[in-house]
């Protein structure tokens, strides 16, 4: 990752689980490896969702991504620091509207 980022690891959330790495007080990132998995699965997602809920932007990366494509993650972490709004300034009165990259929702005509 470029110079200048505050990375600290193991950041307790709300609900008494940890983030592995927090980036930027913005950017929570769990690494995960294949043992498992099958067993995690949804405790795995629920701690996404967690994550989220605390406010930060959540990403999973695998730890052979981590060891061996180290690129792709910091690309993955570089591009959510840049798209990141920060919790409870989605403008909607502190409701989220929901937002689908790309689509624009169009009126109907009548005719």
């Amino acid at each position: 990752m470029a110079t200048g980022h505050e990375v600290r690891s193991q950041i307790p959330l709300t609900s008494g689980e940890r983030i592995d790495l927090l980036v930027d007080e913005t950017v929570g990132i769990e690494v995960n490896g294949k043992e498992n998995h099958l067993t995690t699965f949804e405790r795995d997602h629920r701690k996404g969702a967690v994550i989220v809920t605390n406010g930060y932007h959540g990403l999973r990366a695998t730890a052979r991504m981590v060891f061996d494509d180290w690129e792709l993650v910091e690309a993955m972490v570089e591009a959510a620091l840049a798209m990141h709004i920060p919790f409870g300034n989605s403008g909607g009165g502190g409701r989220l509207r929901r937002r689908i990259p790309g689509s624009m929702r169009r009126r109907r005509r009548r005719t």
